[in-house]
């Protein structure tokens, strides 16, 4: 059973969509491996300033695997990050701990475009969501295009 009385107010589900970058940008997509997607997703929502120009990652990939599913592969990892102090956790250095999985789709011209669905939740709830969590991450799968799929480099604020 959950831990907390309204675990669901403390549950965070994303869908985000961005192109390739870092070490994937220029790299095909046949040499990507998990762990750098993983980490390449994470680096940009999830980074503190030190000083000017500087940012230490506030995440840690515990998991990452490459998963084949219906012939496009998913890379799923699960990490930890981070977070700030709620009413569930006061404590100031509270974490996080999610499960995520990212595939690819070309945009227009080519370029790898990322989406990434990704389930946290305070590592106090984390034993007892992560079953569902798991769930959720295995049922993502991209729907084939149709003549109505709108790229997101066409128009970002369509493509859903």
């Amino acid at each position: 059973m959950i831990a907390a009385p309204h675990a669901a107010e403390f549950v965070t589900v994303s869908l985000t969509v961005g192109p390739a970058s870092g070490v994937l940008k220029d790299a095909p997509q046949e040499q990507w491996r998990a762990k750098d997607v993983a980490l390449t997703v994470l680096i940009d929502r999830s980074t503190a300033r030190k000083t000017t120009g500087q940012r230490t990652a506030l995440n840690d990939v515990e998991q990452s695997r490459v998963e084949e599913r219906g012939g496009q592969k998913y890379y799923v990892y699960e990490h930890r990050a981070q977070g700030s102090a709620t009413s569930f956790d006061r404590s100031p250095e509270t974490f996080r701990h999610a499960v995520a999985a990212t595939t690819v789709r070309p945009g227009l011209d080519g370029t790898p475009y990322l989406y990434t669905l990704n389930l946290s939740c305070p590592e106090g709830l984390w034993e007892d969501l992560s079953p569902r969590f798991l769930d959720s991450i295995e049922s993502f799968r991209l729907l084939p295009t149709t003549n109505a799929y709108i790229p997101p480099d066409k128009d970002p604020w369509l493509f859903f």
